[in-house]
């Protein structure tokens, strides 16, 4: 028996083997990933067409809340539109660029 030192605890000697995670919130953040990936819904003749006329009825300035594909996920994006691009078929909203065939529907 070591006279320098006191007898470590039983409780401190079991913390000694316990698991350790180097990087905090790795595993919480590569759970959320694969969470994260959803598929992208196939939207059917009559939607698209909603889809459309809103997007006809919208003009730079106007404010809009939508559901989009974003990022592997659909996600709710509300703002003022600060672009639009017939063309290239996307619209910016608060500088976040949504591509017209990403739009799951307008919320209003």
């Amino acid at each position: 028996m070591n006279k320098i030192r006191p007898k470590m605890p039983r409780e401190a000697r079991a913390k000694q083997f316990m698991p350790f995670s180097a990087l905090n919130g790795l595993d919480l953040a590569l759970g959320e990933k694969e969470t994260r990936n959803q598929q992208k819904a196939q939207l059917d003749g009559e939607e698209i067409e909603k889809i459309n006329r809103a997007l006809q009825k919208l003009a730079v300035g106007d404010e809009t809340s939508l559901i989009c594909f974003y990022n592997g996920i659909y996600t709710p994006i509300n703002g003022v539109v600060t672009k639009l691009n017939d063309i290239k078929q996307y619209l910016e909203i608060d500088g976040i660029r949504v591509y017209f065939d990403d739009i799951l529907r307008f919320r209003y």
